[in-house]
């Protein structure tokens, strides 16, 4: 934008009638007030005169700044060349040169060259970013007034109170993984008396119904231990605990637990003993709204074969990509996978889901738009504390990046969890910490909440390996 301090606007009309009063101008104010706009310090003025070759003369003369004028009066041979030099190098220095009318030449044996008279740099002082952030800050005022609006609409808003959980999470015993208890599906109640929960991976089925619907005996590979792959009451939230803080910015797994909470849901949605609520949708919807993609609620179906068959071919019907969450694990009851097309199916668990959708979801939906940075880069970061993992699967850590004296360093973000979607909450990164039994051999890129990821081997240090761009 062009400085308009010291600048001086004189608006012209030219009209008969409307310099005599015979008709209303309305151009003239319409433009300068489009001037003031443009150049908010400058002085605009607007004159209204007759069609009149010697008044419009009178105005559009100026009895000073005539140097160029009287230089030619005087100079025997002008040197155009010396006043286009000049114009090119204060062109380099200033767009405002195009208006300079510099005339140079030789009058006698003298030289005369008009030079610009206007400053070349600014008459304020340079003033440190730092500073000029302070001062700017200086003069900023907190905001204490409050809105209440619904929660789905709240995303990108900061919260003016802490939310905290009016029951334990899980509020039942619950097996984290898809197995035997007796047996258990992922996220259900543990029965009463059953300490551990075997995943289906780690089981051979012996005997099953003529019909194959029905599992009669099993043989359990690995010997459980007391507490497997059980969530005990109030092991990722306590009653009462704060889970949103006041001042947080409202982001997708914000309104995830919110919806997790009860805080969406309708007095006829009100969950029976053993269910949990739904809160992958608010997650998900909101999420891919982040990163600039629309997307439809198409609801919650059983898992049952011709349902889920059903859901799928209407949600095509306005949908190009199709993403569940949910029904894709190792369930008796998950059968998405048998009804694939163009469908993402991710887990089920809370902050699986959230981490699967920017690991996968998010750059393949990039790329199908052309996008050229398709995939989000990755750091290198220091890691503080110790962080194992004893699975023979990667390790996707929600974390903290910060930036401190040089140093990025990377801290995880609470109970990791795969059903915690509090671990996804105000985290800007992914520690991704690779099986113990494996040396770290290809990247991963993938974000969380802004552009930082990270990769993290068992010595603790990031590797240094960084997206691949599709050219």
């Amino acid at each position: 934008m062009i400085s308009s301090i010291n600048m001086s606007i004189r608006v012209l009309v030219v009209s008969d009638t409307r310099s005599s009063g015979d008709a209303k101008d309305t151009a003239g104010p319409k433009l300068m007030e489009k001037l003031h706009v443009l150049f908010p310090y400058a002085e605009v003025a607007c004159n209204t005169i007759p069609d009149d070759k010697a008044e419009i003369k009178s105005y559009l003369q100026n009895p000073r700044d005539v140097t160029p004028e009287a230089t030619r009066e005087v100079i025997e041979k002008e040197a155009p060349g010396l006043a286009t030099a000049m114009m090119f190098r204060s062109l380099a220095k200033t767009e405002m040169a195009m208006l300079s009318r510099a005339v140079c030449g030789v009058a006698s044996k003298t030289l005369i060259v008009n030079l610009p008279a206007r400053n070349r740099e600014s008459p304020y002082p340079m003033v440190e970013e730092k500073d000029a952030s302070d001062v700017i800050i200086k003069h900023c005022m907190p905001i204490h007034e409050t809105d209440t609006v619904p929660f789905e609409e709240s995303f990108g808003r900061v919260l003016a109170e802490n939310v905290c959980t009016p029951e334990p999470i899980p509020a039942f015993r619950a097996s984290i993984k898809d197995g035997y208890a007796v047996k258990s599906a992922d996220g259900a109640p543990v029965p009463p008396g059953a300490d551990a929960v075997v995943q289906v991976e780690d089981t051979k089925l012996l005997q099953a119904s003529e019909d194959g619907s029905e599992e009669i005996a099993i043989e359990i590979l690995k010997e459980p231990k007391a507490g497997q792959d059980i969530r005990d009451i109030g092991s990722e939230v306590a009653k009462d605990s704060v889970v949103l803080h006041k001042y947080d910015r409202i982001d997708a797994a914000h309104i995830g637990i919110m919806a997790q909470l009860g805080k969406l849901e309708e007095p006829w949605e009100r969950i029976q003993p053993g269910q949990i609520r739904d809160s992958n949708r608010y997650t998900l919807k909101h999420m891919l709204r982040k990163f600039g993609f629309h997307s439809m609620d198409c609801g919650i179906v059983k898992d049952d074969p011709n349902v889920v068959k059903q859901a799928l071919e209407k949600a095509f019907e306005q949908n190009e990509y199709v993403i569940t969450t949910g029904g894709a694990s190792m369930g008796e009851f998950d059968v998405v996978k048998r009804k694939l097309k163009k469908v993402f199916c991710l887990p089920g668990n809370p902050a699986s889901c959230s981490v699967c959708c920017l690991l996968f979801v998010i750059p393949a939906l990039r790329y199908v738009e052309n996008q050229r940075d398709y995939k989000f880069p990755m750091i290198r970061a220091d890691v503080p504390e110790k962080v194992p993992n004893s699975d023979a699967r990667p390790d996707y850590r929600r974390v903290t990046v910060e930036a401190k004296d040089g140093i990025i360093s990377a801290y995880s973000n609470g109970n990791q969890i795969s059903s915690n979607l509090n671990s996804v909450c105000n985290a800007n990164g992914l520690a991704i910490i690779q099986p113990q039994s494996t040396i770290p051999q290809r990247p991963i890129h993938s974000p969380f909440g802004t552009t930082y990821v990270s990769e993290v081997p068992l010595e603790q240090k990031f590797t240094n390996k960084h997206s691949n761009n599709r050219k």
